[in-house]
């Protein structure tokens, strides 16, 4: 998964409503990038699983699970917080992915 260009796409989307949730979910991002987590195919509970394993290797990422609401007291919260977050990278994705397609790269 290309990171970098994801969150060049979310930073760009100003269509986004509220900045809290850009910058949230470029935060994932930036942690997800660190810490070698891909998300592809994942659900929230499976990527809330690879990000919880990763953060015993990468301090950013364990820090970035202290921020998410409900961790790690209320993992369902801190599961729906995530797919929210997910939900914000998706539509970036298949915009940016548009947008190449739309420049003739595929």
């Amino acid at each position: 998964m290309d990171y970098r260009a994801l969150i060049d796409a979310v930073s760009a989307d100003t269509a986004a409503g509220d900045p809290m949730w850009t910058d949230r979910t470029v935060q994932l991002l930036e942690a997800l990038e660190a810490a070698g987590v891909d998300l592809t195919g994942k659900t929230p509970q499976s990527a809330l699983d690879a990000m919880i394993a990763a953060a015993s290797d990468h301090p950013g990422m364990a820090r970035y699970l202290e921020d998410i609401p409900g961790y790690p007291a209320s993992r369902a919260m801190a599961e729906r917080m995530l797919g929210y977050l997910m939900l914000h990278v998706g539509i970036n994705r298949d915009k940016a992915s548009l947008q190449d397609e739309g420049n003739g790269n595929q």
